[in-house]
């Protein structure tokens, strides 16, 4: 482990400990919270005779109300405290690996996609629940505990006072009356484990992103080497692998320290992934990146700390450069399949390596880098298409990263969609300048305005329509030629936000009276009137949002 490392998980070390001493914190007020609510109920002027009137029902009332109140807090303070925690735990990470690329010759810039971040954060954490909902069932078990502890207070006549005081010793007892103590280990055992995941999904993430600008990274498995090592993590130690191989620790297959494995693996884990570049970069862009890391002063950070607090800065304004770039992508109109709509059965292998082919020249992709990017589009035509629609899997984010290297549609871009009435309303209550709504990290839209009509069910006459029309694409890309609906769906992909400009709206009996085309039968409009006029056709002109 080189010095730059070190100092990495040095300040990994202190960002746990910090976390452990204000969860610690929180607990602790919880107790106060607790015993001062409930001792306060002994000082109200409007309970005469409190012995004789304990047992009624507004008075047990009011000590659970104060009990759910403190215990509520605590809910929400252990939240706040261990989700700031495993955000600085991706930051860590992430610009800790950068950190140490950096040291090893290579002075990257490369922005954190927030994407990813939410991903590792909440889609591909280990909990069975939401991170709220997990801390809340502790909680729960806690309610339940000291709620019949007073019950027991009040049948046996106890005060107010004394009911306070012994739930304050119960809390603070090593017999873990109430649960609280457990409550208290399990949410340190959550931020450690899902911060040791965090840590290293996110340098994983940077080990990519250097990979991508050029950089030949491998990844290493460090282990602790002390007494309290695994047997398997410490024979595991100083296994180095290619990004996308497996680390074998114990007969599991790893992806890294934390991530992949059984809880077994997993849980209260202490190894590190580290980092270590095989060197692939010429003299020429070399020279590029340190004169890049020179203008940013990242050469002269300190240390860590001062690199970091530099380097989140510079992504932001990394970010911006890449979005202009983006606006002056190359285009090209939609590439010829060869086929007249959807692609016959008995050709797609030769259309899919057709399709392969194009793609590497595209995206300057190597071969596995192409495949992965290939695959990824076919599941996504294929049938996964929800899950990767909302970035709920690893497919979304390396579709998203391929089309950004892709040539942009030249032309305007179409989409459709079929609403009831009531769900419409997000769409036909726009105004100019409001952003479009969008369901997840990448939308499909046409290049083919009749498909996208057809998309929106205009023949559907009980249903209401959205057509949407992005005029002058910027960055959605045509990919007719890789799905194997070809141009009978003519698709763009595409993951920008959209601004509207002009939305108009008409009853679908209207608009269908201009568009008897769509209509299935002539006498349509007479004998299906009634229900087209309860429906709306909704047409919204978009551009891609600066």
């Amino acid at each position: 482990m080189n010095s730059r490392q070190k100092e990495i998980l040095q300040a990994q070390l202190n960002n746990e400990k910090q976390v452990l001493k204000e969860l610690q914190q929180v607990f602790k007020q919880a107790i106060k919270d607790c015993s001062v609510n409930i001792s306060q109920l002994s000082t109200r002027t409007d309970m005469e005779n409190i012995q004789a009137i304990i047992y009624q029902q507004q008075y047990q009332n009011a000590i659970r109300a104060q009990l759910e109140t403190a215990l509520a807090q605590l809910q929400s303070g252990e939240y706040a405290t261990i989700s700031d925690y495993l955000t600085r735990c991706y930051q860590n990470g992430y610009v800790g690996a950068i950190y140490d690329i950096s040291g090893q010759g290579i002075p990257l810039i490369v922005p954190i996609d927030q994407n990813a971040v939410l991903k590792a954060l909440q889609i591909d954490s280990k909990l069975s629940k939401s991170l709220y909902d997990r801390l809340g069932e502790d909680v729960k078990k806690l309610k339940t505990s000291i709620r019949a502890e007073v019950s027991r207070g009040v049948s046996n006549g106890s005060s107010w006072n004394e009911i306070g005081e012994k739930i304050s010793l119960g809390m603070n007892s090593t017999i873990d009356m109430f649960g609280f103590n457990k409550a208290k280990n399990n949410s340190i055992r959550i931020a450690r484990t899902e911060g040791h995941r965090i840590q290293n999904q996110s340098a994983m993430d940077a080990q990519e992103a250097a990979k991508k600008k050029g950089a030949d990274v491998l990844k290493q498995w460090c282990a602790a080497l002390d007494g309290n090592t695994r047997p398997a993590h410490a024979q595991a130690d100083g296994q180095i692998k290619e990004l996308d191989e497996y680390f074998i620790v114990g007969g599991e297959k790893m992806k890294a320290p934390g991530i992949g494995g059984s809880a077994a693996n997993v849980c209260n884990c202490r190894c590190a992934l580290l980092q270590r570049a095989r060197w692939a970069l010429d003299d020429k862009e070399l020279d590029i990146l340190k004169e890049r890391a020179e203008y940013f002063g990242l050469d002269k950070s300190k240390d860590f700390e001062e690199y970091k607090a530099k380097y989140l800065g510079i992504s932001e304004e990394e970010k911006k450069l890449e979005k202009d770039s983006n606006s002056s992508k190359i285009k090209r109109g939609q590439l010829d399949t060869g086929y007249n709509g959807k692609i016959p059965d008995d050709k797609l292998d030769e259309y899919n390596k057709k399709a392969f082919e194009q793609i590497k020249l595209d995206t300057g992709y190597s071969e596995k880098e192409a495949t992965d990017f290939h695959n990824s589009l076919l599941q996504y035509f294929g049938g996964d298409y929800e899950a990767i629609l909302l970035g709920e899997t690893e497919s979304a984010q390396i579709i998203k990263t391929g089309i950004a290297k892709m040539p942009a549609y030249d032309g305007s871009i179409y989409r459709g969609m079929t609403f009831s009435n009531k769900d419409i309303k997000q769409f036909a209550d726009l105004r100019k300048g409001d952003i479009l709504p969008r369901k997840g990290i990448i939308e499909s839209w046409t290049s083919n305005e009749r498909a996208a009509i057809s998309f929106g069910g205009a023949r559907e006459y009980e249903r209401s329509t959205v057509i949407l029309e992005c005029i002058d694409n910027q960055t959605g890309v045509g990919v007719q030629h890789i799905s194997k609906y070809g141009n009978r769906e003519a698709e763009v992909l595409s993951s920008a936000d959209y601004e509207v400009i002009e939305v108009v709206i008409e009853n679908k009996y209207e608009y269908l009276s201009k568009h008897k085309e769509l209509l299935y039968f002539p006498d349509d409009l007479e004998e299906e009137g009634k229900a087209m006029k309860e429906n709306i056709v909704c047409r919204i002109r978009v551009k891609e949002k600066n």
